[in-house]
């Protein structure tokens, strides 16, 4: 079961991540599902200037987040009642972070962990660009050099402990990005088994494809 124990580790772990693989303060965000809006909350508060597009299929979650856990979307956040992959799949927007925690009743949400929805929420990040920066780093102090890093994703999963098409869904991402981290959410899977992963670039053998492309 997914106790509220399971949620504070996921929650610390996903806040922690958020420090260490967002170099850069995101322009643009998209998550796909609410919850109880603890990592939308968090974006906000690192980054007030962020446009936040949030995806949930279920109108009550919104509700419970808005009158129970104090979800306050501002005038850069934009929520939407819709389904995540239907929703990547409709329209072409790039987002320097992408954030997918998306989970039913049964468990998570197997239309966002196949092959192609990977490859549609890494088609959604911002490529790596070069030039002057005047947004400041999410950290202090300067930000080194002159190219803004490719947009990265992340989303929560249940880990092999709990999840038996584990092996499938990491593969997937494994071969969708270049750089790829499954972070183990606690070290005791009998306290929580979840894993978040961070994927971020276009692996090399694909973008040679492309090259050799006539």
């Amino acid at each position: 079961a997914y106790t509220n124990t399971n949620k504070l580790h996921y929650q610390r772990t996903a806040l922690a991540l958020l420090g260490s693989t967002v170099w850069m303060a995101p322009r643009s965000v998209l998550c796909i599902g609410l919850g109880t809006g603890s990592f939308q909350k968090a974006v906000r508060t690192l980054w007030p200037m962020s446009e936040q597009l949030i995806v949930e299929i279920d109108p009550l979650v919104v509700q419970v987040a808005k009158e129970f856990f104090g979800f306050k979307p501002d005038v850069f956040d934009d929520v939407l009642v819709d389904d995540g992959r239907t929703v990547i799949k409709r329209y072409s927007n790039t987002y320097d972070l992408i954030f997918v925690d998306a989970f039913d009743t049964s468990g998570p949400a197997r239309t966002l962990q196949t092959v192609e929805a990977a490859r549609l929420l890494r088609e959604h990040l911002t490529p790596e660009e070069h030039g002057e920066w005047s947004t400041p780093p999410s950290r202090g102090g300067s930000y080194p050099g002159k190219v803004r890093p490719a947009g990265v994703a992340m989303m929560n999963v249940w880990g092999p402990n709990t999840d038996k098409l584990y092996p499938q869904v990491e593969r997937a991402w494994v071969e969708t990005f270049a750089e790829f981290e499954s972070v183990i959410v606690h070290p005791d899977p009998r306290v929580c088994d979840n894993r978040i992963f961070v994927g971020r670039g276009v692996p090399k053998a694909l973008k040679d494809a492309d090259v050799e492309k006539p």
